[in-house]
């Protein structure tokens, strides 16, 4: 079968859009089904039947005229029901997760509360130890202060900033206090 190309893209050019066309009648179709489907149920759960409403806009007239806006004061009156009743859920959550909120927080206040009012339970709080040296424990009676310590390690021969990591202090703290005993 020899079909020239021209013929098949005239035809694919008008078949596609012809296609697309086709596709969207059908698409709209379902949509409007869907949307007298959802009337229907709407219309049900207000109580009215859609037998009556066709009845009501079949009769004509000012009657029929006033039919429809009865029909969108239901719909909109059911809409606006609607709303309410999932806003007032919503709300309802909203204030159940507020009290689960308030109730976590208190909860963290009273335990932060009860850590802070517990004695300290470090070791220099409790008299033990004052800090380490060369990975023991300094005791604080051998340990007056850190001047006499600082100078205790400089007869050791350590220079100041081994002192200075021994003693977990600050580097210009031991210069300070090697040149207050007039050591250089």
């Amino acid at each position: 079968m020899n079909v020239p190309v021209s013929v098949l893209l005239i035809s694919v050019a008008v078949g596609g859009p012809v296609l697309l066309l086709a596709l969207a009648v059908l698409y709209h179709g379902a949509l409007l089904s869907r949307q007298h489907a959802d009337l229907e149920s709407v219309l049900a759960g207000a109580g009215l039947s859609t037998v009556m409403m066709t009845q009501a806009t079949a009769r004509g007239g000012a009657a029929a005229a006033r039919e429809p806006d009865l029909e969108r004061d239901l719909l909109s009156e059911h809409v606006s029901s609607l709303v309410t009743r999932s806003a007032d859920a919503l709300a309802e959550r909203l204030e159940q997760t507020m009290a689960e909120l308030h109730e976590q927080l208190t909860q963290q206040r009273s335990s932060l509360e009860l850590l802070l009012s517990e004695p300290s339970r470090t070791p220099a709080a409790a008299g033990m130890a004052l800090g380490r040296a060369a990975g023991e424990y300094v005791s604080g009676e051998s340990a007056a202060s850190v001047s006499t310590q600082i100078e205790r390690l400089l007869d050791e021969g350590l220079s100041d900033r081994a002192i200075a990591r021994e003693l977990r202090v600050g580097l210009e703290e031991v210069k300070i206090a090697r040149t207050r005993r007039g050591r250089p």
